[in-house]
């Protein structure tokens, strides 16, 4: 609680700490996109992507390679889509694999629509 004035500079002293120490140099660090794409463009393996990307990684993959303009795009995409196809013929009865292939589809008409932001 915030109920004396030592209260009221104490939190600006924890805040400003905070930005300083902690929100700062992430920032510095991570400053737009490109640097998230130099660090995951050469990953391939499911385990070290969903553990920077996290659920769902594929899609955001996919994403960032298609604004940074990468050459890959295309193939990982249409992988991407085609692999989804494949789980679905297995397991057409399930909502999930259903939803998950229409989202990756959809995904890769968005994108494939969109202009890529940075050239790399």
């Amino acid at each position: 609680f915030i109920e004396t004035e030592f209260d009221v500079e104490n939190l600006i002293n924890r805040l400003t700490s905070f930005f300083n120490t902690d929100a700062l140099p992430f920032f510095e660090k991570w400053k737009d996109l490109n640097v998230l794409y130099e660090y995951i463009k050469d990953k391939t393996e499911r385990e070290e992507l969903s553990e920077i990307l996290g659920q769902f990684w594929q899609f955001k993959k996919a994403v960032i390679l298609r604004l940074c303009n990468d050459n890959s795009y295309e193939d990982f995409m249409t992988k991407f889509v085609n692999r989804r196809e494949e789980i679905l013929k297995m397991r057409p009865e399930s909502i999930d694999v259903q939803r998950y292939y229409n989202a990756s589809k959809e995904l890769k008409q968005v994108l494939d629509n969109t202009k890529p932001i940075y050239n790399v």
